[in-house]
C-alpha cells in the first residue's frame, strides 16, 4: 500500500473541502434550510452540558451537523446538484459533490485496531463491524497524550481511504456498552445496534455533549475497574432459603435482596434481587470480578446463569448521561427499596471518588501543579484515598502509553 500516494490524495481532498464546504456550502445550506434556529434549540435542550463546552467546540459541532445534513444518505447534496447556483462552482468542486453524493458521510463510534503508518489508522466501527482505513492528523496527535478506548467521528470516503470532518472526539474511558446504554436513555425504543445508529444519524446533539468527559480516565479502585454490571434472568420457582449460607437475605415489598457475603463492600457491591411478583432475578455488581463471583455463587445452587452481564457501564456514563439529558438515570429499580445509611454512604463515597478523578484530570490537562490534598478536600475524600486513586491513575496511564 502506497501511503505517500494516499496521503497526497487526502491533502488534495482536504483543500477542496476547505474551499467548497468550509467557505461556502455550510453557509449556503444553513441559510437555505434555516438550520440556525434548530441547532440553537438543540444546544439549549442540553444546556447543562453545553455550558461546559467551549463556544468554538459548539460552532464546530454546528458545522458538523450541517455537513452531515448535506452529505448523509439521501442528504441535501442530491437536491443541490440540480440547482443552477451550485452548477456554477468550479468543475473540480462539482465533481467532489457528485462523488460524495454517491458515498454518504456518517457518524460512527470506532476503535483503533492498528497504526500501520504515521497518521493512518485501521479502525473498526463498533456498531456495524466495518473495518476501514482512516487518515487523521488529529488522532495521531491525541495518541501522544492518551490512548482512548473509543472515538466519536464523522467520516467520509474519499475513494482511497476515509477522512474525518469536524471534531475528532476521543472517549478515554467508554466502551461500546456505555454508548449503547446512553442511546437507550435518549430513546427507550432502541433495542438494536441498527436503531442506535439511526438515532445518532437523526439526532447527534446529545452524543456531541459526551465531549465534556472526553479525557476522563477509567475509574479504578485499587486494581479493579469500576463498572456497573447487571443481568436479568427469568425464574418461576426460585427458593431463596437455599442461599442463606452464602448470602445475607432481606425481603421488602415482595423483593428479596441477596447480598453475597464478603463481596458487598467497596468496590464490588455484589448483590442480587429476586422479584417474586415479576419472577425475575437481577444480578448487580460494581466490578467485573464482583459480578463473576456473584454468578459463580448462585450457580452452586443449581441456577443456570449467563456468566457475562447484560450491561456493563461506567459510573461516568450514568453521571454524565444524567447531566446531558437533565434527568436522574435509574439503572436499578430495586435499590431504593433497601436504602440504608450504609448504602447512602457507599453511594456518596463513589460519587466523591468520581468527582476527585474528574478534578484531577482537569488539573493535569491545564498543566497546573497537582495539589492532592486540596483536590481531596474539594472532593470530600481522605488524602489517603486520593493518593491511592492518583497512584492507580498514573499506573494505568503508564500501561496505556507503554
Amino acid at each position: 500500500m502506497n501511503f505517500s500516494e494516499i496521503k497526497n490524495h487526502c491533502n488534495h481532498v482536504s483543500k477542496i473541502s476547505a474551499e467548497l464546504i468550509d467557505k461556502y456550502l455550510l453557509y449556503y445550506a444553513a441559510e437555505r434550510e434555516n438550520l440556525e434556529p434548530y441547532m440553537n434549540a438543540q444546544i439549549k435542550k442540553y444546556k447543562q452540558a453545553s455550558r461546559e463546552l467551549h463556544p468554538s467546540s459548539l460552532n464546530i459541532f454546528k458545522s458538523e451537523f450541517i455537513a452531515h445534513r448535506i452529505f448523509k444518505k439521501d442528504g441535501l447534496v442530491h437536491r443541490y446538484l440540480q440547482q443552477s447556483e451550485i452548477k456554477k462552482i468550479p468543475a473540480e468542486q462539482f465533481e467532489f459533490l457528485q462523488a460524495n453524493a454517491a458515498k454518504p458521510w456518517r457518524y460512527c463510534f470506532a476503535q483503533l485496531l492498528d497504526n500501520p503508518e504515521n497518521e493512518f489508522f485501521k479502525m473498526i466501527d463498533v456498531f456495524t463491524g466495518e473495518e476501514f482505513l482512516l487518515y487523521s492528523r488529529s488522532i495521531q496527535q491525541t495518541l501522544t497524550e492518551m490512548n482512548p478506548r473509543l472515538w466519536f467521528l464523522l467520516i467520509s470516503d474519499n475513494g482511497m481511504c476515509y477522512q474525518t470532518f469536524g471534531l475528532v472526539v476521543p472517549l478515554n474511558s467508554f466502551l461500546p456498552d456505555d454508548i449503547y446504554f446512553f442511546g437507550t436513555e435518549i430513546n427507550p425504543d432502541i433495542d438494536s445496534d441498527e436503531k442506535l445508529m439511526n438515532e445518532l444519524e437523526k439526532n447527534p446533539f446529545p452524543f456531541f455533549m459526551l465531549t465534556i468527559v472526553a479525557s476522563h480516565p477509567v475509574v479504578y479502585s485499587g486494581d479493579h475497574e469500576m463498572r456497573i454490571c447487571q443481568a436479568y434472568d427469568d425464574y418461576l420457582n426460585f427458593d431463596t432459603k437455599k442461599l442463606e449460607k452464602d448470602f445475607e437475605i432481606e425481603l421488602r415489598n415482595g423483593v428479596y435482596k441477596l447480598s453475597l457475603r464478603h463481596w458487598t463492600e467497596n468496590p464490588h457491591f455484589a448483590i442480587a434481587y429476586f422479584d417474586t411478583i415479576e419472577n425475575c432475578l437481577l444480578r448487580t455488581a460494581f466490578t467485573y470480578e464482583g459480578f463473576y463471583k456473584l454468578t459463580e455463587a448462585m450457580e452452586q445452587y443449581g441456577l443456570a446463569l449467563n456468566a457475562e452481564p447484560d450491561i456493563s457501564v461506567t459510573p461516568t456514563i450514568i453521571n454524565t448521561g444524567s447531566k446531558i439529558l437533565n434527568k436522574k438515570i435509574q439503572y436499578n429499580p430495586y435499590d431504593k427499596l433497601f436504602v440504608t445509611d450504609k448504602k447512602q454512604e457507599n453511594d456518596e463515597s463513589l460519587k466523591k471518588m468520581n468527582q476527585f478523578t474528574q478534578k484531577l484530570v482537569h488539573v493535569i490537562n491545564s498543566g497546573k501543579e497537582i495539589d492532592i490534598k486540596k483536590l481531596a478536600d474539594d472532593a470530600g475524600i481522605s488524602e489517603e484515598t486520593a493518593n491511592q486513586l492518583y497512584s492507580s491513575f498514573k499506573e494505568n496511564l503508564a500501561k496505556k502509553k507503554g
